[in-house]
């Protein structure tokens, strides 16, 4: 009956060791990284400059091509081909006044 006591009592003692080793895993992980110190992730971002104004008038996916029509100021008359594949500017063509 001693034995029997003992192993139960063991047990016990386990079974409180577990909860608390669970209880201490979810405490770490969920309180290790909080949303101020996160900073934000932004992934396939292409980034294409432009002037005050400028706006996306037209975008068209060709093969493995981005075409953007820029619309706006003089500034932004352009077209822009961004490569999918690595996100980076192709081409650029810009609109310009004639020379006489």
């Amino acid at each position: 009956m001693a034995l029997l006591k003992t192993v139960i009592i063991g047990m016990a003692v386990m079974i409180v060791g577990a909860l608390a080793l669970l209880a201490y895993g979810l405490v770490t992980r969920i309180g290790g990284e909080t949303v101020t110190d996160a900073k934000p992730v932004a992934p396939n971002t292409i980034i294409v400059p432009d002037a005050a104004g400028c706006q996306i008038r037209q975008a068209q996916r060709d093969g493995s091509a981005l075409v953007l029509t820029l619309g706006g100021p003089a500034t932004c008359q352009r077209v822009v081909i961004v490569d999918l594949a690595t996100g980076a500017l192709s081409a650029q063509i810009r609109l310009s006044p004639a020379q006489p």
